[in-house]
């Protein structure tokens, strides 16, 4: 294939690529948006409202006379009976002073309490009165804004099956140029096809193999010598995160990259407007549309190149 023919089919490889890296920037951003939606809406429906404690009937307190009994028959059951009855007067007299104060003690926080608990009780069927209310306010707005919540999902899941569709019909099509098998299959990669379109378009090189005849070293030969001398950058992770850092030495690939991010920023953008406000996303069904009209050249094309073998 001679130079103008194989650099048209460099571009077209080029511009699928772009594609997939576009789409699928977007569909993440699309499932993203789920999420993002999902936790709004839940944030927004809120924690059901506290139910009214039930308080119980106070139990019985021990009596003095319980107390005494308790005690006496402790010593008798520990000491036996002849050190229980030398020990008798100084227990009486112990669980008298001691037994009375106690007593006094439980008698005074019976009475707090079973005042608390008759306020208490006499208040609950008020505060259940109003916590059902609320409940059937809360369960309301949680069905609304559930079945909003459901809606929007849809919509939004019908955006990402058209997306992930496109995707693989980008792919497939990417696929189908590549089997042509110009380009071997260690350098079917975003960055590599970047690089050699970059050396191709600017005449640095006009093949991607060496020439023998000539001193063209080729498209492969530079990327994998740049490659080696640390020239340029061949990692895509690394390259998004350190993008500056090739805007002169890779200046094509830094331009494909952020030429594919605002495309999709701008994309997802008018899909986010489309869903909030229920317009259509112009912007975003303008791109399927330019994706499927440009895919249908690039597969007739294909079909004449394949026809006519070069």
């Amino acid at each position: 294939m001679d130079y103008g023919h194989f650099l048209k089919y460099m571009t077209v490889i080029v511009e699928l690529e772009k594609e997939k890296m576009t789409i699928k920037s977007v569909v993440s951003s699309v499932k993203s948006e789920i999420v993002g939606k999902e936790r709004e809406y839940y944030e927004r429906i809120g924690m059901p409202p506290i139910p009214p404690s039930y308080l119980d009937e106070p139990p019985p307190l021990s009596t003095y006379s319980d107390g005494v009994k308790a005690a006496f028959h402790k010593y008798i059951n520990n000491v036996g009976w002849l050190l229980a009855a030398l020990l008798v007067v100084v227990t009486v007299m112990y669980v008298l002073i001691d037994g009375y104060f106690e007593y006094k003690h439980l008698i005074i926080n019976n009475s707090i309490y079973r005042r608390f608990y008759q306020s208490a009780s006499q208040a609950y069927p008020k505060q259940r009165e109003r916590h059902d209310r609320e409940m059937e306010v809360f369960r309301h707005k949680s069905t609304a804004l559930k079945g909003e919540l459901a809606q929007l999902k849809s919509s939004i899941q019908i955006i990402l099956d058209t997306l992930e569709k496109t995707y693989d019909k980008t792919d497939r099509l990417l696929q189908d140029y590549y089997a042509l098998d110009l380009i071997p299959k260690g350098y079917r990669d975003f960055v590599p096809v970047c690089m050699f379109y970059d050396y191709l378009s600017s005449k640095r090189t006009y093949s991607l193999y060496r020439n023998p005849n000539g001193s063209d070293p080729g498209a492969i030969n530079m990327y994998e010598d740049e490659k080696d001398r640390r020239i340029i950058m061949t990692k895509l992770d690394s390259i998004i995160s350190n993008l500056k850092s090739i805007q002169v030495r890779q200046s094509y690939l830094y331009d494909a990259i952020t030429d594919s991010t605002a495309e999709s920023n701008r994309i997802m953008t008018s899909i986010s407007q489309s869903l909030s406000d229920g317009n259509n996303a112009l912007a975003y069904n303008n791109y399927l549309n330019e994706v499927n009209n440009a895919q249908n050249r690039y597969r007739n094309d294909l079909l004449t190149r394949m026809y006519y073998g070069y």
